[in-house]
């Protein structure tokens, strides 16, 4: 299951974005699941042939599932993107 939704402000060309998604790694078992919420924001130099992206990733992991540490059930990530068409 994946939510997202994001919003373009013209004038500063920005474009702030929200995404959760709900990953099950297997069904058949209750504790394999894991939780991403992304908060984050597109900025477009160039109209679309120039995009910087920011967004930081938050995932919590279920007992079993793949990706979960040893000492800790959840993690971030921060990301910065660049994206040019030419």
């Amino acid at each position: 299951m994946v939510y997202q939704a994001g919003y373009f402000l013209a004038g500063p060309d920005i474009e702030p974005v929200v995404r959760y998604e709900v990953y099950d790694q297997d069904s058949n078992s209750d504790d394999k699941q894991e939780e991403t919420t992304t908060l984050g924001a597109n900025w477009y130099g160039m109209g679309h042939s120039f995009k910087v992206g920011v967004n930081w990733v938050h995932t919590e992991y279920d007992t079993n599932a793949s990706g979960h540490l040893a000492n800790d059930d959840k993690k971030d990530v921060y990301q910065v993107q660049a994206q040019l068409y030419f």
